[in-house]
C-alpha cells in the first residue's frame, strides 16, 4: 500500500526551544512513528539579510514542484510571508492539501502599519490553506470568529505528568519564571511588581529561566534590577533535571507575558503543585481561574501584580488551596498518547479525502 507523504515546512528553525516548537515537533514525532505514513521537516533557513523575509515569498516558489508530490504540507502561520505565494499555487495547481498551525496572531504584538501588514498577510495566509490547526481553546474561539467558514481541527496541546524524584519543598517568597527574555514576556512588570513589594518590606526572590531572545531588552532588565537592588536570579539554558529542581523548592511562578496563544509553561508549573500569578489577558483565563488555580491580575498592573505574590507568600493557607487547585486542573490535560490517536486518525482522514 502506498504511504501518504507528509511535509512540515518551515522557512527559518531547527532547534526546538518555543512551546510552539515543542507542540510542533511532538507532533511531528507522532505521525512520524505511523508506518502508514511517510513524514519529512524541512527548515530552509534562508533568511539571513535584512531584506530575506519580504522576498523569500517568491524565493520559495521554487519549491513547487517537490512540494507538490506531498499529500499534506504543515506549516507555521508566523511564517506566513515566506510561503503565501506557495500555498496559493499549491492550492490552484496541485492536489496537495496544506494545514496553518496557528498559536497566535502575530498583529496583536505590532503596532501601526506594521500591525496592519501582519494582520493582512496572516489573514491571507490562513485564508489559503485548506485547514487550520489550532492547539488551545483561546485561539479555537478566535479563528471560529474570524475564520467561521474555514475547516479547523482543534489538537490540544499534551502534558505529561513529571517523572521525578525531587518532592516538592517550597521556599517562602521564592518566585519561578520560565519563558523567553523577550518584551511580549512583560518581565520589566514582574520586576515593578518585585520592587514595590520591597517597598513594602516583603522580600522575595525572582529566578527566570530561559534564553534570551532580545539582548537589547535583557540590559533594560539588567539595569532595573541594579537601580532597584532585586533579588533576582537569570539561569540562561539549564537540564530538565535543573528546571524540576527549581520548580520543586519554588512558592510560586510568575508569568507577566503579554500575549499567549496558549503559556504551556502555565500547565506545566501546575503539573508540580505551583499556583500561577498572571496577567489577565489572552489565554491566560482559559487556563488560570482566579482564587482556584492561581491568582489573575489586571493586565499590567503591577501593583496588583504585588498584591498577589504577597497574598501567597504570606497566607499558607491560600498557597495551599491554590496548590491543590492547580493540580485538579491538571488533571483534566490532554496526554501525549491521547494526543498522538487523535492527530494520527484526523490526518489519516484529511489525506484520505
Amino acid at each position: 500500500m502506498k504511504k501518504h507523504k507528509i511535509l512540515f515546512l518551515y522557512s527559518q528553525g531547527g532547534k526546538i526551544i518555543t512551546g510552539g516548537q515543542v507542540y510542533e515537533d511532538i507532533l511531528f514525532q507522532g505521525l512520524k512513528a505511523n508506518p502508514e505514513l511517510e513524514v519529512d521537516r524541512i527548515w530552509l533557513n534562508n533568511i539571513t539579510g535584512k531584506w530575506d523575509k519580504y522576498t523569500s515569498g517568491i524565493r520559495n516558489l521554487r519549491l513547487l514542484r517537490k512540494a507538490g508530490k506531498y499529500d499534506l504540507i504543515f506549516f507555521n502561520s508566523v511564517q506566513g510571508i515566506s510561503f503565501l505565494p506557495l500555498i496559493t499555487l499549491l492550492r490552484l495547481f496541485t492536489r496537495t492539501k496544506t494545514a496553518v498551525i496557528h498559536h497566535h496572531f502575530l498583529h496583536h504584538q505590532a503596532e501601526g502599519a506594521r500591525r496592519i501588514f501582519y494582520r493582512m498577510q496572516e489573514n491571507r495566509f490562513m485564508r489559503s490553506a485548506d485547514i487550520i490547526v489550532v492547539p488551545s481553546p483561546y485561539i479555537l474561539d478566535l479563528c471560529k470568529s474570524f475564520f467561521p467558514k474555514k475547516e479547523i481541527r482543534y489538537w490540544q496541546i499534551p502534558f505529561d505528568k513529571p517523572q521525578s524524584a525531587m518532592p516538592p519543598h517550597p521556599k517562602q517568597g521564592e518566585l519561578l519564571y520560565i519563558g523567553t527574555i523577550e518584551r511580549r514576556k512583560g518581565l520589566i512588570y514582574a520586576l515593578q511588581a518585585l520592587s514595590a513589594l520591597k517597598k513594602r518590606g516583603v522580600e522575595c526572590h525572582l529566578t527566570i529561566v530561559g534564553k534570551t531572545v532580545e539582548q537589547d531588552y535583557k540590559v533594560v532588565l539588567d539595569k532595573m534590577i541594579a537601580a532597584e537592588n532585586l533579588n533576582v536570579t537569570f539561569t540562561g539554558f539549564v537540564t530538565a533535571a535543573e528546571k524540576q529542581n527549581l520548580t520543586a523548592k519554588a512558592d510560586a511562578f510568575l508569568f507577566p507575558s503579554l500575549l499567549e496563544g496558549y503559556g504551556m509553561v502555565l500547565c506545566e508549573a501546575m503539573m508540580n503543585g505551583l499556583p500561577v500569578i498572571c496577567f489577565n489577558n489572552s489565554a491566560m483565563p482559559y487556563t488560570i481561574k482566579d482564587s482556584e488555580n492561581g491568582l489573575l491580575v489586571p493586565d499590567k498592573d503591577t501593583e496588583a501584580m504585588a498584591s498577589a505574590i504577597e497574598r501567597i507568600t504570606l497566607d499558607r493557607t491560600l498557597r495551599r488551596h491554590l496548590s491543590q487547585g492547580a493540580l485538579a486542573f491538571t488533571e483534566s490535560l490532554n496526554s501525549t498518547g491521547s494526543f498522538h490517536a487523535l492527530t494520527n486518525r484526523e490526518v489519516q482522514e484529511i489525506v484520505g479525502k
